[in-house]
């Protein structure tokens, strides 16, 4: 089996072109069709799944492009062959969702296509003619990823649905997009963290039922953080972390087990995460002032903002009637049918669009109005939109006020948990917006929660955007961010 195992590697997760000679279709173990066939198979690699491209596939009814998701080696390499396969709950009748690699010696003798819907197998007989190619074809995200309700379906379908089992699959899942740098693989992230925070949800109706903490929540929570690292929400990753290491200290006390080092339940982890934060983004911890912390608290609405900013990126802005003057911000156009307060001056009408977008690349801290830290050369994104559909982890109405939110350009990290706020006045210079006392969700239940210390200003001048500040009134701390350049100052979209 070694060596078996040795000889396919050769072209494990590796490119190869297959030139056949002839096919079998199978289906509810009877041949319902074979003959000749020459068609080239060419099979290419990239790092998260392999793709197979059929040149000709005749009459056969089988898609001439199939992709095929990677797993592990104890599960794709298996005696004298190589399986990859494709998780797919509603596959159509022609997509394959597993493909056989036969080794016959040294080299692949044959290629089999499983598809679902009905049960049909298609094999393809002849032999390698290139290994280790380039790649012909420009690679394109597929835009599948495995969701969290499907793996979570699958483990209950298999009766593997508990705590350690939806660990192994999260884990497994978060290594697979654990380096982020497209959307498609950032919304992976976020897959994964649903997951996590299943397996915090049973291990905390494990612990209430058991009457101690359960040891592998610190390492629930240290993940949980992580993965809001990587979808933007600073505020809440530097809460969870925090949260996981009074986790330690209780799993221990509670533990039946004696001298437990805290390294093994991921206190290291956890200190690690919580210094990084703290050294990089001072400003985050300064404004983390509450002790509600709600692990099971998801929110994409950053990530959601730059995908939005890409999309504008790429002309949609410049293609879109709505921006009728590329000189003057967007904000100071009336919108036909908006409710909102607006303030008239010299025929120009000023009004706080749906969603509004200021790129600032310099900002400067006050405390008590005095400079402090020295100017902040970087770039960051505010991002204020209208609550149309509420804020999750608030009880606050849909249509009521806007939500603020500031993310840093740099590393795609928030800068600034959401904030609720509400329009206050608008004046010839400035739009102002406020926050509100509002609920919160902790574990305990809605908890009340004063956001009137925080304020946010738009000001303006000459029909364009000079700087916006983030007030913390409470501390005397107004955080003033601007951009040096006249042009690309503000995008919104109506």
């Amino acid at each position: 089996m070694l060596e078996h195992t040795k000889r396919s590697m050769v072209f494990y997760k590796n490119n190869f072109s297959f030139q056949t000679t002839r096919y079998e279709e199978w289906m509810n173990g009877h041949c319902i069709g074979n003959g000749n066939l020459s068609t080239e198979i060419v099979a290419e690699a990239s790092k998260n799944d392999i793709r197979f491209y059929n040149s000709d596939i005749g009459n056969l009814e089988i898609n001439n492009y199939s992709v095929f998701e990677f797993s592990d080696e104890t599960t794709e390499l298996v005696l004298d062959r190589i399986i990859y396969s494709h998780e797919s709950f509603s596959p159509e009748p022609n997509e394959p969702v597993e493909c056989q690699l036969f080794r016959t010696g040294s080299t692949i003798s044959g290629i089999r296509f499983t598809m679902l819907n009905p049960i049909r197998v298609i094999e393809f007989y002849g032999n390698v003619v290139e290994i280790g190619q380039p790649s012909r074809h420009a690679y394109k995200e597929s835009g599948k990823v495995k969701t969290a309700a499907s793996i979570i379906t699958n483990l209950k379908a298999t009766y593997r649905y508990d705590a350690d089992e939806l660990m192994k699959a999260a884990v497994k899942h978060f290594e697979l997009y654990g380096d982020a740098s497209t959307p498609n693989e950032i919304r992976g992230v976020v897959e994964s963290l649903k997951l996590f925070i299943e397996v915090y949800k049973l291990l905390i109706e494990q612990t209430f039922n058991d009457g101690r903490t359960h040891l592998l929540l610190p390492k629930v929570c240290f993940f949980i953080s992580i993965c809001n690292l990587k979808i933007c929400n600073i505020e809440q990753a530097y809460s969870v972390a925090k949260e996981g290491l009074v986790k330690v200290n209780a799993a221990l006390s509670e533990s039946i087990f004696e001298n437990l080092p805290p390294e093994i339940l991921g206190a290291d982890d956890l200190k690690r995460v919580i210094t990084d934060i703290e050294n990089n983004y001072p400003q985050v911890i300064l404004s983390n002032n509450s002790s509600i912390v709600n692990p099971c608290n998801i929110d994409t609405s950053i990530i959601d903002s730059i995908e939005k900013n890409e999309h504008h990126r790429d002309g949609v802005i410049a293609q879109d009637s709505a921006f009728i003057n590329p000189n003057i911000p967007a904000i100071f156009i009336k919108h036909s049918g908006c409710s909102l307060q607006t303030y008239e001056s010299s025929s120009i009408t000023v009004e706080l669009p749906d969603v509004f977008v200021f790129k600032s690349n310099e900002h400067q801290r006050y405390e008590y109005e005095s400079p402090v830290l020295g100017l902040q050369k970087c770039l960051r994104t505010i991002v204020v939109e209208a609550n149309k559909n509420g804020c999750e982890g608030y009880k606050i109405k849909p249509g009521d006020g806007y939500v603020v939110k500031i993310f840093n350009n740099d590393t795609a990290y928030a800068q600034m948990s959401a904030k609720p706020m509400r329009l206050i006045q608008i004046t010839d210079s400035f739009i102002e917006l406020r926050g509100y006392p509002l609920l919160a969700w902790s574990l305990f239940g809605w908890q009340p929660l004063d956001y009137s210390t925080y304020g946010f200003f738009i000001h303006y001048a000459n029909g364009r955007i000079t700087h916006c500040d983030l007030h913390m009134f409470d501390r005397n701390v107004r955080i003033e961010y601007r951009y040096t350049s006249p042009n690309d100052l503000i995008e919104e979209r109506k």
